[in-house]
């Protein structure tokens, strides 16, 4: 098919001349053309809009985060000291506790010791 087959005069179904449509053709395809770079160029901007709300909420989001990560932090270090003299205050108390338990032994071994000694001079 060379070009000269798209200019010359074609003849319908009934036999009747009809005039060549390609530059309809040509200018329905640069109007569809038009037609997509404008709607591609909307879709563009519409993403271009969406990336720059996305950058913003993703840089109040690493803000927020970051600040959540140091009120933990913190957190995290008062409550570790807290823990530490807690158990510091624990230690304490359970060495009260065994003195306190040594020394009624003593005492109880003490007092065995007195009862034998009563009990030998009785007899």
């Amino acid at each position: 098919m060379s070009s000269d087959d798209l200019t010359k005069e074609l003849r319908d179904g009934d036999g009747k001349t009809t005039q060549p449509m390609i530059a309809d053709l040509f200018r329905l395809v640069e109007e569809m053309k038009q037609s997509m770079e404008t709607r591609f160029d909307e879709t563009n901007a519409r993403i271009d809009a969406t990336n720059t709300r996305l950058d913003a909420i993703e840089s109040r989001l690493a803000r927020d985060l970051a600040d959540v990560d140091a009120r933990l932090s913190d957190r995290m270090e008062s409550l570790s000291d807290k823990m530490e003299k807690g158990f510091i205050v624990m230690g304490d108390k359970i060495d009260a506790l065994n003195r306190g338990r040594l020394q009624t032994e003593a005492e109880q071994s003490n007092i065995l010791r007195r009862i034998r000694d009563l009990e030998s001079t009785a007899s």
